[in-house]
């Protein structure tokens, strides 16, 4: 929607003016912290309570997506042997995305029938 884009945008120009980054590794930094802060959460918590969205949604969503992010990683790390790099974050957060994503849409279809 306009609303995150302006937001992300205004985000963006704060962390180039208060840390000094590029704008593009602004953005970078600012869709980042997104993707591994907020997303995995929000989409647990949309699994969850698919009619529900509200500000309490949003923001617990920041608080599941740090424990679920953290313990993820733990596991790979600790279990798996999987070291933890950016790249490795990045497809580790993708598969969690994915799998949740799937489970989403074999929920959603169950309920249609």
């Amino acid at each position: 929607s306009v609303c995150f884009v302006v937001f992300s945008l205004v985000i963006s120009l704060l962390i180039f003016l208060f840390f000094g980054l590029s704008p593009l590794r602004s953005l970078q930094v600012f869709f980042g912290l997104v993707y591994a802060l907020f997303l995995p959460g929000y989409l647990i918590l949309r699994l969850l309570f698919y009619k529900n969205i509200n500000i309490e949604l949003i923001s617990l969503s920041f608080v599941v997506s740090l424990i679920l992010v953290v313990f993820v990683f733990l596991f790979t790390n600790n279990i798996l042997r999987i070291p933890i790099t950016g790249f490795y974050n990045f497809i580790i957060i993708l598969i969690l995305i994915i799998s949740i994503l799937i489970t989403y849409f074999f929920i959603y279809m169950s309920r249609r029938k």
